[in-house]
């Protein structure tokens, strides 16, 4: 295992997480709070993984 491998493994976990709380905010016509607070931290988590892989320094 790399350490490139593993941010790839985090960041399709990540995935798997927002598209269960964007389903989850579909379904509750975004008046559930928490789930969006959850979203936002997720989608932010993904996009700080994603800006770290494509640091050239990671491969």
């Amino acid at each position: 295992m790399t350490l490139k491998s593993e941010l790839e493994r985090a960041l399709e976990f990540e995935r798997i997480a927002i598209k269960s709380y964007n389903d989850s905010v579909s379904t509750e016509k975004n008046k559930d709070h928490l789930t969006l607070g959850l979203l936002n931290a997720e989608l932010k988590y993904g996009q700080d993984l994603e800006d770290i892989l494509a640091n050239p320094e990671i491969h």
